[in-house]
């Protein structure tokens, strides 16, 4: 990315992490209760009911686990994305201060969307534990079965997450681990690669040393990069969702094809499309508040 030095990869994208969470959390917790309610409801009616029984805090259960890890899960995506464009560059004979100047190097968009890829690869292996905690207690009500059928009521995110492994051991804490291979590593890849394209068409060529920083440029690539991502993958997100809110002791799904399967059956083609319009909502800001947060770090770092 900006810097030639890895570190500063890890430093600005640790704490854009936690910038993107603190705004995002509400949108999510919304969208993972559109998902997994047994029917269609509007956002609107979702609120309602979330406030109804839980109240203003409701929207920001589950958010202890993801704030303790969204540095690292930041850090450890953008550090390696960064890391691994470096060693790209080395291996086409590059140079990263020069090689934007004029203009991209031949086959620079797929050397993003790998790296964006393998960044989102190495990442899904910590957040895999840390989300299916979070769904967790998003759908854990004060009202018994309201949203999932769940005989066990957690006391925060650590007692749950060692129910999890109670239960079934380190499988337990990675259920829902292949729908989120499947939405991580191509939404990874096509983030970066509308991030970094909206950058360059903008005028903020990366790795230039004469790159004028411009925090508009910076949150419409993030917005849009965040919205265009998020849109191709929300049907496995769904199913991500549903997975992981399901009961441990008595699953309503036994894997991620059965969870297609009876969604389907049950709601229609148009269950794999619920909450995108709360993802696309929290996309926007999220996203851009991110980037913003980490081109701005990642200055002072280098």
């Amino acid at each position: 990315m900006s810097s030639v030095i890895s570190g500063c990869d890890f430093v600005a994208g640790w704490g854009s992490g936690i910038c993107g969470l603190v705004v995002g959390h509400p949108f999510d917790t919304v969208k993972v209760w559109k998902q997994t309610l047994p029917e269609n409801s509007s956002a609107t009616r979702v609120m309602l009911t979330l406030l109804k029984h839980e109240g203003v805090r409701g929207f920001y259960k589950g958010m202890m686990f993801p704030l303790l890890t969204a540095g690292a899960l930041n850090s450890l995506y953008f550090g390696v994305y960064g890391n691994m464009m470096r060693e790209l560059h080395l291996l086409r004979g590059v140079t990263p201060a020069t090689c934007w100047d004029d203009a991209p190097y031949r086959n620079w968009h797929w050397d993003v969307f790998f790296s964006g890829c393998t960044g989102g690869l190495a990442s899904v292996f910590v957040s895999c534990p840390v989300e299916l905690v979070k769904t967790q207690l998003q759908t854990q009500t004060s009202e018994p079965n309201l949203v999932t059928k769940r005989f066990h009521q957690y006391h925060g995110p650590w007692d749950c997450l060692m129910e999890q492994y109670r239960y079934s051991g380190i499988r337990g804490c990675y259920r829902g681990f292949v729908p989120m291979l499947w939405r991580e590593v191509p939404a990874s890849g096509i983030h970066m690669l509308v991030y970094e394209h909206f950058q360059y068409t903008h005028g903020q060529e990366r790795f230039s040393v004469t790159n004028k920083p411009d925090v508009f440029v910076y949150l419409m690539g993030g917005a849009l990069a965040g919205v265009i991502s998020w849109s191709v993958v929300v049907p496995l997100d769904v199913v991500k969702t549903r997975i992981q809110a399901d009961s441990k002791s008595d699953p309503k799904y036994k894997n991620m094809l059965d969870c297609i399967i009876k969604s389907y059956k049950h709601d229609g083609i148009t269950v794999f499309f619920r909450g995108y319009g709360v993802v696309a909502l929290r996309a926007l800001p999220v996203n851009a508040v991110t980037f913003v947060g980490y081109e701005f770090l990642i200055s002072f770092c280098s």
